[in-house]
């Protein structure tokens, strides 16, 4: 998987120290699963058939990651995570809107792969804020 490569990149990069490949690894982990995130949520609102927990759930979900990664780019300032917010202001977060919930999802995983080909860990050190101390890492 082409995300999961570039995540992992970093850490042969030995110009480095070990703390810094560390935090620009967890980094990009963080801004990447967030635009994961909401391409799936996205996509599993538009499957929900029904008003019930699933499609509540799911909408809420695709919602909070979209602020999230609101706020991931206020500190980042990238291109590609503005396209994929921009990309998801467009939808009608509704049950039953399978096609549209789609289309807005592939643009947003095209947004995602983006970001990951053309992240530089000089951005993501604004993140460092938000990640957990090291030793909560799994």
């Amino acid at each position: 998987m082409k995300i999961r490569k570039k995540i992992l990149d970093f850490e042969y990069e030995e110009v480095l120290d070990a703390r810094t490949r560390e935090l620009i690894r967890v980094g990009c982990a963080v801004a990447v699963g967030l635009i994961a995130d909401l391409e799936f949520s996205s996509r599993a609102t538009g499957l929900a058939t029904q008003k019930s927990t699933f499609g509540l759930t799911v909408a809420a979900r695709a919602a909070a990651a979209a602020v999230r990664l609101y706020h991931v780019q206020q500190l980042i300032n990238d291109p590609h995570v503005q396209q994929t917010l921009e990309t998801f202001a467009q939808a009608e977060l509704k049950i039953n809107n399978a096609a549209q919930l789609n289309l807005i999802a592939d643009r947003i995983s095209q947004a995602g792969m983006q970001f990951a080909d053309a992240v530089d860990g000089n951005r993501l050190a604004a993140l460092d804020p938000l990640l957990p101390p090291q030793v909560q890492y799994k």
